[in-house]
C-alpha cells in the first residue's frame, strides 16, 4: 500500500492557485515546510511552451550506424557527451555532444565489467572522463572510463537494487530499494570506493518485491527520489545523510489511492505525471497548479514527449525514432492553430528526415 509521509504535520497557509479553492497549501513536515497539491482542485489545461523551461532548443541526429541504432530507454546528457541506456537491456551506448557514437560502455553477462539485463541508472563525470553505471540488481557500481574501459567496482555491503546515483563533491551517494533485514536504504563512497556513512532504511521505504521503483531527475543541484512505494518526493541530503520530503501530491479520492505519480523537481515548479491522466505543473512562485501541454515552440509547437522523466540531469531530452518524429509533425501541421511560421519550420524539418535513419534528440538546457 502507497504511504504519503507526514509526521507532524501543520498547516500553515493556504496558497493562491488555480479559480475556486486553492489546488496548493503549505504545510510543515519536521519543522521543513513543503507544498501539497490536492489533485483534484487542479483544473484548467494550459499549453506550455518549452521556452518556459529550456534556455534554447536543438535537434542531434545520432550517427547513422549500425552501433548507434537502438531503442532508447532513458538518455544522460552532460556538458561532452550524450548516454543512451537501451529499452530491452543491453549495453549503455556513449556519443559525443554531435551524436558521434564513441563506444559501447560494458556489456551484458556475469564477468568484470559486465552486467546482467542492463543499467537502472548512469552518471558521466565529465570532469575525471569517467561513466559510472548501476546495474538493476548487483553488488557495487560499475565504473569505466570515457572511453570504454573498465576501471574497477565499487562494492556495496549488500545486493542493491534499482539503484540510483549522485556524485557531488568526490562523494557517490547511492540510494535503493531496501528489501528489510540489514540492507541501507543509502550509502555515501568517497573517490576511492570506501563507505563514507549509511542510512538505515526507514519502515515506510522497505519494499518486498520488483514491482517498485526509484525516479529521480536531478534537475536542481540536489539528490531528488520518488520511491513509488509513497507520493511523496523526497531529497537524499547528502551531507546531513537524511531523507527530507520535499513535495506530494495527494489523489482525488481513497478510490484513486493507487493512481501512478511521479513528480520531477525543477528549479521554478514540480512537473508530475499522471498516469493515464496527463501532466501537472505545480509552480513554486506563483503557488498554483494547472494540467499542462507541453509544446516545442522551437520546433513549430509539436507536442513534447508528455512524460516527466525527459527532463533529466538539467536537460530536456527527446529522444526520437524517426517514424515517430514523422508522425508527431504531420499530427501538428493538422492542427488549426498551426501557423503559417509554424508550418513552414515543420515542412523544412520533415523534409530533413529519412525514416531509415538512427535516431534524434531533442536537447535543451533547463533554465
Amino acid at each position: 500500500m502507497k504511504k504519503t509521509v507526514f509526521i507532524s504535520v501543520i498547516t500553515v497557509a493556504l496558497l493562491t492557485g488555480c479559480k475556486g479553492e486553492s489546488a496548493v497549501r503549505q504545510e510543515k513536515v519536521n519543522g521543513v515546510e513543503m507544498p501539497v497539491c490536492s489533485l483534484d482542485k487542479v483544473s484548467g489545461t494550459r499549453t506550455m511552451p518549452l521556452s518556459e523551461l529550456v534556455e534554447s532548443c536543438e535537434l542531434i541526429r545520432f550517427e547513422d550506424i549500425d552501433a548507434a541504432i537502438f531503442k532508447a530507454r532513458m538518455t544522460t546528457v552532460s556538458e561532452k557527451y550524450i548516454g543512451v541506456s537501451l529499452r530491452g537491456g543491453g549495453s549503455f551506448k556513449l556519443f559525443d555532444r554531435s551524436g558521434k557514437y564513441l563506444c559501447d560502455v560494458g556489456s551484458l553477462g556475469q564477468g568484470p565489467g559486465e552486467y546482467a539485463i542492463g543499467t537502472y541508472d548512469e552518471l558521466i563525470d565529465d570532469r575525471n572522463e569517467l561513466v559510472y553505471l548501476a546495474a538493476f540488481m548487483e553488488n557495487g557500481i560499475l565504473v569505466y572510463s570515457t572511453s570504454g574501459q573498465f576501471l574497477k567496482k565499487i562494492k556495496a555491503p549488500h545486493r542493491l537494487n534499482k539503484p540510483v546515483m549522485f556524485l557531488s563533491e568526490g562523494i557517490l551517494s547511492v540510494v535503493h530499494m531496501p528489501f528489510g533485514g540489514e540492507e541501507s536504504l543509502a550509502i555515501q563512497f568517497d573517490a576511492d570506493g570506501n563507505i563514507v556513512k549509511q542510512l538505515k532504511a526507514p519502515e515506510h521505504l522497505v519494499v518486498h518485491d520488483y514491482g517498485n521503483e526509484i525516479f529521480y531527475h536531478r534537475n536542481t543541484g540536489e539528490f531528488d527520489l520518488l520511491p513509488t512505494a509513497t507520493d511523496t518526493l523526497f531529497h537524499y541530503d547528502v551531507k546531513a545523510n537524511r531523507i527530507v520530503p520535499v513535495f506530494v501530491m495527494e489523489p482525488p479520492t481513497k478510490e484513486d489511492e493507487f493512481l501512478s505519480k511521479i513528480h520531477n523537481e525543477l528549479k521554478h515548479g514540480f512537473l508530475t505525471t499522471v498516469m493515464g491522466k496527463g501532466l501537472v505543473y505545480t509552480d513554486k512562485k506563483a503557488k498554483s497548479a494547472s494540467w499542462v501541454k507541453i509544446v516545442n515552440d522551437f520546433y513549430g509547437g509539436i507536442e513534447c514527449n508528455g512524460n516527466s522523466l525527459f527532463f533529466r540531469n538539467g536537460w530536456y531530452t527527446w529522444n526520437v525514432e524517426p517514424l515517430d518524429l514523422i508522425d508527431a509533425i504531420e499530427k501538428r501541421l493538422q492542427e488549426s492553430d498551426c501557423t503559417d511560421d509554424d508550418r513552414t519550420k515543420l515542412k523544412e524539418l520533415l523534409s530533413t528526415i529519412d525514416a531509415n535513419s538512427a535516431n534524434l534528440l531533442f536537447l535543451g538546457k533547463l533554465k
